[in-house]
């Protein structure tokens, strides 16, 4: 009896190891890159998403440039991947529903295609996107 409860022991620990949780591919600082369509008018954004659920947000075509800040939630388990962000830094801003499409290897650039009215069902929709490229620390 003692071997095989020392034998479950011992399994458990490998399956938890086996199994550890990788981070999620959208944790960190991200830059809005050329590709995004709203870059022309809403200038240079960075993306900041915590581990917490938090996100920033800094928009760089104001003056000064506008940082909202707010809660997200990704929904890997949805095919597209879902994205809600709700801002808690000012009442006047809608929440966006949007869909994530991660590119590379490494995940090192996200696309976001959003909404602030009904949420893109595909990458075919026209609606207003987000090129985010992943800021690597150096």
């Amino acid at each position: 009896m003692r071997r095989v409860l020392t034998a479950i022991a011992v399994l458990a620990v490998v399956l938890s190891i086996g199994c550890s949780r990788q981070p999620h591919p959208h944790l960190g600082e991200w830059e809005a890159n050329s590709y995004s369509d709203t870059k022309a008018f809403l200038g240079d954004g960075i993306f900041y998403f915590l581990e917490d659920g938090n996100v920033q947000i800094t928009l760089g075509g104001f003056v000064p440039p506008l940082v909202i800040e707010g809660k997200y939630k990704f929904d890997y388990s949805k095919d597209p991947v879902q994205l809600d962000i709700d801002p808690t830094t000012d009442n006047s801003l809608l929440p966006i529903r949007g869909i994530v499409r991660f590119v590379g290897d490494k995940k090192e650039e996200m696309r976001i295609l959003y909404s602030t009215i009904t949420r893109p069902s595909n990458f075919q929709e026209k609606a207003a996107s987000f090129w985010l490229t992943k800021k690597v620390k150096k």
